[in-house]
């Protein structure tokens, strides 16, 4: 999560107070209270791959929007962005379980499968933490830092 890492930069460059800071997380969390139960009533009118799909480009359309509200400094829009890589992120982890359990259907090739994406999915933001350190110390800037959640 790029915020996370990027946290005294944000906090710097922007002038982020500690509730401004805050809200960028509660604009991502607050609309998966209300979307991710609704996951499986959206999966009785439109199938598990392309509602994993839409999902996955609410969120990079969200990411895109949070670094463009970076670059021209626009807090406001920024929120906007992290709201839609909420809706987007957390949504497709739902989806992405209930695929996992459509294709395995228990056992523990289940648990396996489920290991696996969590595994993965920690390794990516993993190398994100040591990705953007790496490219805090060149020059970029931080607007072109967040294009790479790409």
């Amino acid at each position: 999560d790029n915020p996370e890492v990027l946290e005294t930069e944000l906090r710097s460059q922007y002038h982020l107070t500690n509730t401004q800071y805050a809200a960028l997380y509660a604009f991502s969390s607050l609309p998966n209270l209300i979307l991710s139960p609704f996951t499986g009533l959206f999966n009785r009118y439109i199938t598990l791959r392309t509602l994993f799909i839409l999902c996955v480009t609410i969120a990079t359309t969200g990411q895109a929007l949070f670094a463009y509200a970076a670059s021209i400094s626009s807090y406001t829009t920024m929120l906007y962005g992290r709201a839609l890589v909420g809706i987007g992120a957390s949504t497709s982890i739902c989806i992405g379980a209930a695929i996992l359990y459509r294709w395995f259907r228990g056992g523990y090739e289940l648990a396996m499968a489920t290991a696996v994406k969590l595994s993965i999915s920690r390794l990516g933001s993993l190398g994100n933490n040591y990705v953007n350190v790496y490219f805090l110390t060149g020059d970029m800037s931080l607007a072109a830092i967040l294009m790479t959640a790409f």
